[in-house]
Formats: structure tokens, C-alpha cells, sequence
């Protein structure tokens, strides 16, 4: 079981590239940036590609409230991603979440080139910490998502936003995620 867990990261990067044909798309376009496909793979480790229908679901009381988000980004320039959570489909009344800034395709310092990834946990709070358990030891709080909740649990939005890093081009998606 171990084993097929450590693979899920890869069979994702190659459904994600395989969906999307060739890397010269980026220059299809007026930006510098465009993101292809993001996917997220919930607390019960169901993925956003395998039933876009569904809407996922994140526990915090299992695998200590992890999810993973993947993101299929082509960017000739520097760019930053931006994590988001809303109560609707429309971004501009999303909580942000987290930001980080990539270098490029090419990016393999910061884990953010051409297909990225990323890890945030779900606490029985209400709050969203991304960035990995090093934001947690280096002692960061996460972002307090209690506002979107009335109950549990709650359908919400989570956006990925990818933009230019010196430009005002942004592009976005989103995956319906139901908090318990």
C-alpha cells in the first residue's frame, strides 16, 4: 500500500502532462504565464482528476489533515501561485490561503516548475496552513477559514491562481472541496 501512495505523485504528474499536449503552449499566448491543470488529492487520497464531479473531501482528524495540490503551469518568466479559498466560485471573495514565489519552468529549488506541488493541512481550528511542516516548525499560523464555515461539513472552493511576477496577468481554477 506504501508503495502505491508513493507513486500517486507521479501517475498525477503524468495525467496531468498526458491531458495537455506539447510545452510550446505557453506561446500561444500574450502572457508569460498560463496554468494548464491543477488537481488535488483529498484526506481519503481521492484526486480531483479521477471524478472532477465529486467534490473531494478533507478530514482533519486523518493523515493529520494533509491534501496535496498539483499544478501544470507553462511560464517562460518567473511567476507566483496563489492558494485560495472562497464559499463561491468567484476568486475575488476567496481567503488567501498562500503564496509562493516560482522561477520558471525550470524551477526545481523552490518545487515549483513546470508541474508543482504542494502540500497544506486542514486543522480541527478551521485553518489552512501550506508550504509544507517547515511553515508549522518555523511556527506560522495558518489562515483562519472559520468565516466560510457555518457547519460541518462545508462545500467551499479552493482556487489556484497562478500570475506574472512583475505583469497583472492571472489565470485561475478551482476544485470544490467539502471540509468536515
Amino acid at each position: 500500500m506504501r508503495y502505491l501512495c508513493n507513486l500517486m505523485p507521479f501517475m498525477l504528474a503524468l495525467a496531468l502532462i498526458g491531458c495537455h499536449g506539447s510545452s510550446d503552449y505557453h506561446q500561444d499566448h500574450e502572457s508569460t504565464v498560463s496554468l494548464v491543470d491543477i488537481d488535488v488529492v483529498d484526506s481519503y487520497g481521492n484526486s480531483g482528476e479521477d471524478n472532477y464531479h465529486t467534490p473531494l473531501s478533507i478530514n482533519p482528524y486523518l493523515n493529520n489533515g494533509v491534501f496535496d495540490i498539483y499544478w501544470l503551469t507553462y511560464s517562460s518568466e518567473p511567476y507566483y501561485v496563489e492558494f485560495l479559498v472562497g464559499g463561491t466560485p468567484n476568486i475575488h471573495h476567496a481567503n488567501l490561503v498562500y503564496t509562493q514565489i516560482c522561477d520558471g519552468e525550470l524551477d526545481l529549488t523552490s518545487g515549483c516548475g513546470e508541474l508543482a506541488s504542494q502540500s497544506c493541512f486542514y486543522t480541527p481550528a478551521l485553518e489552512l496552513l501550506c508550504g509544507g511542516l517547515e511553515q508549522a516548525y518555523r511556527g506560522f499560523h495558518g489562515t483562519n477559514i472559520g468565516n466560510l464555515i457555518y457547519g460541518l461539513p462545508q462545500q467551499l472552493y479552493f482556487f489556484v491562481q497562478v500570475c506574472e511576477e512583475y505583469g497583472d496577468e492571472c489565470e485561475y481554477d478551482y476544485r470544490k472541496i467539502v471540509f468536515e
